[in-house]
């Protein structure tokens, strides 16, 4: 499951490659959990705390309701499900207070998850007709967590199938900053012949003035970047109690030469809190932290022999770096990504890559698609064991871990994706003839496959005869909508 949930909220836990050995032990041998969810075969697994859907854009937006279909609410009786939309005509409608809704529901419920959506750029403003460029839905959401939290971090974490080739051999998980950089900088246009200056003004009145420049040669732009030691105190704390009691390496990846004020409060808050409240512990453990410049850190992910880590980057970076991690893991879409607050008790859960315009594209001019849908459903899994853990329902968690073991085992028997294919084919391209294209399964029969392969694996039935076999529930039971 989640590394966020194990980390906090359980006391044995199991690294990623340990997981996905244990899912597929499980799923070759059989498990007690299949007898902790056999009661759902007649009705559905009771869900009471709250859960928060966040519906998406394109591509993801029309996967995520054949996940809901085959996955989820055959086995799902959701209790309190408030489902918000996200898609972007959705925002613009309500001046975006859908988003900021969303936020808060997740601090009460506590579990989230997150289709992915569109972050407007400059010409998608006169394409989707907007009245303005509405920021980012990630960015309001982690913001808006991260202070109403004290802190938070996003961890991303590879999905594996030993079929599937990776050019990254050991385990990355990317531990990003939730707050600052780009993400929460002030930016201003400034006209030729404009002067920019920093203003610091302290409790008592007292002001320091700071030239940036003047723009006498040009019009240009600004940016103000800022970021204070309590977040990233909670940021250094967060990493460093993930990665003991998973057993990783923590490398702090920063730019520390050129920043000599930011980045440098990075490394300085890492080392002291290291040195006074980990260092014994990680040294026991047989484990280190250790600082590196972050294009060392990026060219270290290519190098072979290297050992599992956790990498805690800041928040540019590590967007930046969880999509060339999750490429080596042979695509993008087999990578999750999950926030969690300081007092792991708040998650929202979602995938680590965009909407797949591309897909969506070709789906409206009526050609076929192959979306891999793995990180979508890992969200949907992190999210139901988090929300598992926190109430102890151990049915719930049992089919969470089913879920994913089914979805491990379908890729490993050779069910694949357009994407996992050329993964494949990439790496054995001096083997194959060009006549010998590998065949895929389109975007529909994956997920076909997929709810047929859970329906048989929990209920001996295929999903068809699992739908008929539902005690009735009414038609909205399943999804109590709060929100537009």
């Amino acid at each position: 499951m989640p590394y966020a949930s194990r980390v906090f909220l359980q006391d044995s836990p199991v690294t990623s490659r340990g997981r996905v050995a244990l899912l597929r032990r499980g799923f070759e041998q059989g498990t007690g959990r299949k007898r902790d969810i056999g009661r759902a075969i007649g009705q559905r697994i009771e869900v009471r705390g709250g859960v928060v859907e966040m519906l998406g854009d394109e591509m993801t937006r029309i996967l995520w309701q054949s996940i809901r279909e085959k996955l989820i609410d055959p086995y799902i009786q959701f209790e309190k499900l408030r489902t918000y939309d996200l898609s972007l005509q959705n925002r613009e409608k309500t001046s975006d207070q859908v988003t900021i809704d969303a936020a808060k529901a997740v601090a009460k419920e506590g579990v989230g998850v997150k289709c992915a959506t569109i972050t407007p750029n400059g010409d998608q403003i006169a394409e989707f007709q907007l009245s303005q460029r509405w920021s980012s839905p990630n960015g309001t959401l982690r913001k808006y967590l991260a202070r109403r939290f004290k802190g938070a971090v996003i961890f991303r974490e590879g999905i594996f199938a030993k079929n599937i080739p990776r050019t990254i051999k050991h385990n990355v998980i990317i531990g990003r900053h939730p707050e600052g950089d780009i993400y929460d900088a002030i930016e201003e246009s400034i006209t030729k012949g404009e002067k920019v200056q920093l203003i610091v003004t302290s409790e008592n009145g007292d002001r320091r003035e700071i030239a940036i420049r003047s723009f006498d040669r040009a019009p240009g732009a600004v940016r103000v970047e800022h970021m204070d030691d309590a977040s990233i105190d909670a940021f250094a704390r967060t990493c460093f109690k993930f990665a003991l009691t998973n057993k990783f390496p923590v490398i702090l990846g920063v730019k520390d030469t050129i920043s000599k004020q930011l980045d440098q409060r990075y490394v300085d808050r890492f080392k002291t809190i290291y040195k006074n409240e980990f260092k014994k512990e990680f040294e026991k453990a047989g484990i280190f932290y250790a600082k590196n410049l972050i294009d060392a850190v990026g060219a270290g992910l290519l190098r072979p022999n290297q050992r599992d880590v956790v990498l805690a980057l800041q928040n540019r970076d590590g967007d930046v770096m969880s999509d060339i991690v999750a490429e080596g893991y042979g695509s993008v879409a087999m990578m999750v990504s999950y926030l969690i607050t300081k007092d792991a008790k708040t998650m929202v859960a979602e995938a680590a890559h965009g909407t797949v315009a591309d897909q969506y594209r070709k789906h409206l001019e009526g050609e076929s698609t192959s979306v891999n849908p793995m990180a979508l459903i890992f969200a949907w899994t992190s999210a139901l064991a988090h929300r598992a853990k926190l109430d102890n329902n151990v049915a719930l968690l049992g089919f969470a871990q089913e879920v994913e073991a089914v979805c491990i085992d379908t890729i490993e028997k050779g069910h694949l994706t357009g994407d996992l294919t050329r993964a494949i084919d990439g790496s054995k391209k001096k083997k194959r003839k060009e006549s010998e294209p590998r065949q895929y399964l389109t975007t529909e029969q994956f997920m076909e496959v997929l709810g047929d392969r859970l329906a048989q694996r929990i209920t001996g039935k295929t999903l068809e005869q699992r739908m008929e076999t539902l005690i009735p529930q009414g038609e909205d039971a399943s999804r109590t909508s709060l929100a537009a």
